[in-house]
């Protein structure tokens, strides 16, 4: 995808060179033109604006002498000669600038030409980062519910605790299963049930802090990740109000649902130092978590021997 990127934009750079020389040029032509045009014009009306010699008047005139004749003779050969050069000239510039309008007009075609190649690359540099975006989302985003994936709560969990132990906060890992979701496949279909993960994971998500994450870990199984959070008291009363607000009923394909889930706590640093204990412990609560009326347990570690 880089490469891709990467290409593109060279193709850009290119076009957009080739555009600007190709403006240059056509500006340079005009302005040749144009000086060439202003000083024929100039010649020509400078030969054709001379006033009647005085040779023409001189025939006017009695008893003038035959060398005077023909001086008058050859300066009107003259002029006239200029005249015709003149013309000659007029009709080249024509030429030339007949010539110009074809290359302008070509030119002119030519800058569309790069001005659509241009556009062009610059869709294909728009495709490439949207192709990379979507990969990169594909790589950590569930496909079902869009909320991030094992891989994605992996790598946010080791920041985190990374964090809270530079910075001495507490964090929350909540493990959660969908009760008798396997009754619902059953008894519904498994369209109904995916739509009921998408929901359990719409409420998640919202039910959460804008820093906390929601993770589907696969079947029905979350997990949710709870920065700096308070004492063990709070979190459990955090994730009580959480199993009440994925309890509200629902309506799926017309039928009303009351969805129930058991959550199970683990909270760093009392219940484990790295994230694969802590995600060990918040499983073991929240199996027992099944079989308490809130649907909620805290790790309770082992009493000593």
């Amino acid at each position: 995808m880089a490469v891709a990127e990467a290409l593109a934009l060279r193709r850009r750079r290119t076009l957009t060179a080739s555009r600007i020389q190709a403006s240059l040029r056509l500006e340079k032509l005009k302005a040749v033109v144009e000086e060439d045009r202003r000083m024929t014009s100039e010649n020509v009306s400078r030969q054709l604006s001379v006033e009647p010699s005085a040779a023409n008047n001189v025939r006017h005139q009695a008893d003038v002498p035959v060398e005077v004749l023909r001086d008058s003779d050859s300066q009107n050969e003259a002029k006239e000669a200029k005249v015709a050069t003149a013309a000659v000239e007029a009709d080249q510039v024509n030429e030339r600038l007949a010539d110009a309008v074809v290359l302008r007009t070509a030119l002119a075609s030519e800058l569309v030409e790069a001005k659509a190649q241009l556009d062009g690359a610059r869709d294909d540099v728009a495709e490439a980062r949207q192709q990379r975006d979507e990969a990169r989302q594909g790589a950590t985003r569930d496909p079902l519910t869009h909320v991030p994936n094992h891989l994605a709560f992996d790598q946010r969990l080791e920041h985190a605790l990374s964090q809270a132990r530079r910075h001495g906060w507490g964090l929350a890992v909540f493990s959660i299963d969908v009760d008798q979701f396997a009754s619902i496949n059953d008894s519904y279909g498994h369209d109904l049930g995916d739509e009921v993960l998408q929901m359990v994971a719409s409420r998640l998500s919202s039910f959460l802090r804008e820093d906390d994450m929601a993770s589907r870990w696969g079947g029905d199984e979350f997990v949710c990740l709870l920065l700096e959070v308070g004492d063990q008291a709070d979190v459990m009363r955090m994730a009580k109000e959480m199993v009440e607000h994925i309890a509200e009923s629902c309506v799926l394909h017309g039928d009303v649902l009351r969805v129930r889930v058991s959550v199970g706590i683990a909270i760093f640093p009392a219940h484990g130092s790295s994230a694969e204990i802590l995600l060990n412990n918040a499983d073991l609560a929240m199996y027992q978590a099944k079989g308490e009326k809130d649907r909620v347990a805290l790790f309770q570690s082992p009493e000593p021997a």
